[in-house]
């Protein structure tokens, strides 16, 4: 399986390559199909509209071809409610047709007329897909394209599909037991006491009397029966005397510049972003939807400036007046929830590199005592000359 991003073609990017990568795919498709079934999906930006991605009446009984000649099916014809093909879609025709890939685009149930994959000011095309061997199309349970939703991408729509697959299980792996997690036992000084009185109940007494007259087989199976008993009996003790840690859902964190209004203009431009899926053409539509997104792009950033600038107003009230709640706004801003010191400087780093400090300063005191006797001299040197001269 590989996933696709192939930039468009008058990009910057793509013409400061070195390799087409259409070219690099194509090298690659025919390198792994020897290897088994391919499947490609991602944004080709390439535009094929409902040309053939196969071999339309292949046959080989009237041609001197070799026997292994694998023969295209002769499947469903695609649609597409892209009317448009450029050189990069033929280029990805041609790269279906050498290697038997299918495009699911607009073919396979959930999206039979071709849906509209991605969404510009500019107009609507299709350049996202999803491209199998033929010989697993059959196994293609359904294809779909979903409503654009602005939130998550600037202009594609998500694609999902559903694919069964054949597969062996071992027989090893089939005795493996799988336990839902559990919080942990809290152990503490009175556990010890707690669970050896919890082995003494009747219920557990009675458990262990069952356990100790079983007899044991020289099997794999009879000592896994064994070792789940004795671990069931463990666990009852440890239930009925011990305390649990609770589990806890985690909370999802929230930008705090996330505002109500915020948060009801991206809900509004979901929603209409749904009715613009479904009628791309119209141009007031498209007018109100492109409106919608300016709008709450502006509004974001301008909400994101002003949690910044009360940050920094905050920082500036805090640093003097106090500190305790400046640094904790420090670390809230740097998420320094946990408290991993390994990176911390060690002690003796410190002595060193302040008695280094010392130690030059010590220099330094020197220097400045040589520095103040030298001038010293300088100046009776001075007042003894301005005598001689005065004489």
């Amino acid at each position: 399986m590989c996933v696709v991003y192939n930039p468009p073609s008058m990009s910057s990017y793509t013409q400061g390559l070195d390799r087409d990568i259409t070219e690099c795919l194509e090298q690659e498709t025919a390198k792994y199909m020897k290897m088994g079934n391919v499947l490609l999906c991602g944004d080709f930006n390439a535009r094929i509209a409902n040309s053939p991605d196969y071999i339309l009446n292949d046959d080989q009984s009237y041609l001197p071809l070799f026997d292994n000649y694998p023969i295209d099916k002769q499947i469903l014809k695609r649609q597409s409610s892209d009317t448009t093909i450029d050189s990069r879609g033929k280029s990805l025709l041609d790269l279906c047709i050498l290697n038997q890939l299918r495009i699911l685009n607009g073919r396979v149930l959930g999206d039979v007329f071709g849906k509209y994959t991605c969404y510009t000011p500019n107009g609507s095309s299709v350049v996202d897909y999803v491209m199998v061997s033929e010989s697993i199309l059959d196994q293609i349970l359904y294809f779909y394209v979903h409503n654009f939703m602005p939130t998550i991408s600037d202009c594609h729509c998500i694609l999902e599909w559903e694919m069964s697959s054949k597969f062996t299980v071992d027989d090893n792996d089939c005795n493996i037991n799988m336990f839902d997690k559990s919080p942990n036992f809290i152990w503490s000084d009175e556990s010890p006491t707690n669970f050896q009185t919890a082995l003494l109940l009747p219920d557990i007494q009675t458990q262990i009397d069952t356990f100790n007259k079983s007899i044991i087989k020289e099997s794999q199976s009879s000592v896994d029966e064994a070792a789940a008993e004795l671990s069931h009996i463990f666990l009852s003790a440890a239930t009925n005397s011990l305390k649990r840690n609770k589990l806890r859902n985690k909370k999802i964190k929230t930008k705090k510049w996330f505002d109500g209004d915020l948060y009801h203009l991206r809900n509004k431009l979901i929603s209409y972003g749904k009715i613009y899926s479904k009628f791309p053409y119209d141009p007031l539509v498209r007018g109100h939807y492109y409106k919608l997104n300016k709008q709450y792009s502006k509004l974001r950033k301008f909400k994101y400036k002003e949690y910044k600038k009360s940050l920094v107003e905050q920082l500036q009230n805090l640093h003097d007046d106090n500190p305790k709640s400046y640094w904790k706004l420090i670390n809230d801003l740097k998420n320094n929830d946990n408290k991993d010191h390994s990176s911390a400087v060690a002690p003796s780093v410190w002595v060193s590199h302040f008695n280094g400090l010392y130690q030059l300063h010590e220099s330094f005191k020197e220097r400045v005592a040589k520095l103040e006797k030298k001038l010293d001299n300088l100046e009776k040197k001075m007042f003894v000359l301005i005598i001689l001269i005065n004489l």
